[in-house]
């Protein structure tokens, strides 16, 4: 059986370097070998980002898209604590997954360690996850 491509990613750690975002692109590149600009995402930059999110996607080539999610559109949405997070949907064996890196920097013993990766799960069983958007290419 041959080894789906995003099995490359699965359980990559997240860092502050190597956030949502920074997958999304990744992946994009890697996959389509579709550019998208870099952006100050993640811990480091608390505000709100959907402008920047939606402006690098919309350069990329991508709209808001109606409808079920298919193999390939951008998932821009929010996490429990209320801050923007993104992904994309995968097709393996005719199933949909949503291709994240979820994580976060915590406090261990008096340092600070990032802990999370990257992880693939049906869209209606990330829970944590609201005000799903769309987005797919023009």
């Amino acid at each position: 059986m041959t080894k789906h491509w995003a099995a490359e990613f699965i359980g990559r750690p997240w860092s502050p370097t190597f956030n949502c975002w920074s997958l999304v692109r990744e992946v994009f590149l890697v996959r389509w070998g579709v550019e998208m600009p870099e952006l100050g995402v993640g811990e480091v930059h608390a505000a709100d980002n959907v402008a920047l999110l939606k402006a690098a996607a919309e350069v990329s080539g991508w709209r808001p898209a109606d409808g079920p999610a298919q193999d390939g559109d951008i998932v821009l949405c929010r996490d429990l604590t209320g801050k923007r997070h993104v992904g994309v949907m995968i097709e393996q064996r005719g199933c949909l997954l949503l291709m994240h890196n979820e994580g976060y920097m915590s406090l261990r013993k008096g340092v600070s360690v990032p802990i999370g990766s990257v992880l693939a799960q049906l869209l209606h069983e990330a829970i944590q996850l609201t005000e799903i958007e769309l987005w797919r290419r023009a």
